[in-house]
């Protein structure tokens, strides 16, 4: 009885999870262009003058806006394929991993055609490596954690 209240929790709390990662991409990517560049160029001021703090000296804000854009790739498709990961190793039985990879290749996929018809912003193929380093990395350490805690 304690195992399917434990796998009910698990199926919930991953469903949750990658519903909500998918929601935080969904906002992200759907923002028009001049929002989008925004938003970076206040994060980009931030780390600027954390920069300036500590080092004393102030980056190229062209190089850090273009490196944060891709960061910001890396890490939102992170944890979609930390949420994808979860939630395929406790629905699907077999080759959880594959599936979430799968999932998550689809959502990447999906995320830059979508962005075709939103005013200011287009299709960038430089953005699928950051992807895909962000969710295949995140994918893994959840197949590891599970063959470390959860042996067959």
């Amino acid at each position: 009885m304690l195992g399917r209240r434990r796998l009910k929790k698990e199926k919930l709390w991953s469903l949750i999870l990658l519903l909500g990662v998918m929601l935080l991409i969904a906002t992200l990517s759907l923002q028009p262009g001049p929002d989008s560049a925004a938003l970076t160029n206040r994060i980009v001021r931030v780390t600027n003058a954390i920069n300036q703090l500590v080092n004393g000296r102030a980056m190229d804000a062209g190089h850090e806006y273009i490196a944060l854009r891709k960061l910001a790739h890396a890490v939102e498709y992170g944890l979609l394929g930390l949420g994808a990961g979860l939630f395929f190793r406790a629905w699907v039985p077999r080759h959880p991993a594959r599936w979430a990879i799968l999932f998550c290749m689809a959502c990447s996929l999906i995320d830059q055609f979508s962005k075709v018809y939103i005013p200011g912003r287009e299709f960038d193929i430089t953005d699928f490596p950051f992807d895909v380093m962000g969710y295949v990395l995140l994918v893994l350490v959840v197949k590891a954690w599970t063959a470390r805690n959860h042996p067959s």
